[in-house]
């Protein structure tokens, strides 16, 4: 099964292009978080979910309380996302030009990157 899969893939027209196409169409916040995989030596499974009731304010990734999520505007809502490598479930959380991966549990930082070069 596996060489028929590899034979058809092969005989796709510019296959190479469609890839390289498809991986820039990605939205941002894909590409920042495959950033932070390979930063980190991880590989990228799945993005779980997206949660705008965790804030990182470049220092602490923490749970917002009632009163803060709703005094919050509809366009300052900064989402945080849910991502499994082979290691785990982490987040990845983005402020002032800066993405950051974190470990799921601990709320460790594992990887940080300049999120500004990333569109």
């Amino acid at each position: 099964m596996r060489k028929e899969i590899d034979r058809r893939s092969a005989a796709i027209p510019d296959r190479a292009e469609r890839i390289q196409a498809a991986l820039d169409a990605q939205p941002r916040y894909m590409k920042l978080i495959a950033s932070l995989c390979d930063k980190s030596g991880q590989t990228l499974e799945r993005v779980t979910a997206g949660d705008p009731t965790l804030f990182y304010d470049g220092k602490t990734l923490r749970q917002l309380k009632p009163e803060e999520l709703d005094a919050r505007s509809p366009t300052s809502t900064q989402i945080t996302w849910f991502f499994i490598t082979e290691m785990g479930v982490h987040l990845m959380a983005e402020i002032d030009g800066k993405a950051a991966m974190f470990d799921n549990e601990t709320r460790t930082k594992i990887a940080e990157i300049d999120a500004l070069s990333i569109r």
